[in-house]
Parts: C-alpha cells; structure tokens; sequence
C-alpha cells in the first residue's frame, strides 16, 4: 500500500470517528428514517470537544490522532462539513409532497 492511500484511510477514520463524537455529543444529529443523513443538533460544537477530550483521556483514539489539537481540528471540519440544515432534507420533502 503506498504512502497517499495510507494518508487517506487516516484522514477518514478520523473523519468518521470525529461525526461519531459530534453524533453522541448531539452537535450533529442522524435522521431515524435517513440515517445517512446528517444534519444540526441542538447542543454546541464545545459539547463534542469534550467528549473528545474525555474520549482522548482515556486512551480510546490512541493512534487516531497525534493529539488534541488534531482531533478538535478534525471534529471542527466534520461539524463544518454537515452544517446547515436543522432537520432532515428528506423527510422535509416527503411531507412538502
């Protein structure tokens, strides 16, 4: 495997393991019906830098990330990625129909 496709399978489990802290911190929420479907939740993106700094505490993103910064920089950019809609696109539309 060379050294790019490695960087990238970093980057996306950080990826994925920062929604999933923003997703239990409630920053971000999944639809019940669309569960790829992410969108705003009502606590701050703070709630999700705690819980990560908890999370990092404790050992459970040993080798994920080198260190804090890195992992609230991620959280922050997948927070930012899934910003804007405060309910699910879809399911707004189906009802609109």
């Amino acid at each position: 495997m060379g050294a790019t496709k490695r960087l990238i399978e970093k980057h996306e489990e950080q990826y994925r393991l920062s929604v999933g802290i923003a997703l239990q911190a409630k920053v971000l929420q999944a639809c019940e019906f669309h569960t790829d479907i992410i969108f705003d939740g009502p606590n701050e993106i703070e709630d999700a830098y705690k819980l990560g700094n908890y999370k990092f505490s404790k050992g459970e993103m040993t080798g994920v990330f080198k260190g804090r910064t890195e992992m609230t920089d991620s959280i922050k950019h997948a927070v930012e990625d899934n910003h804007g809609p405060e309910s699910c696109w879809a399911c707004a539309k189906m009802l609109d129909d």
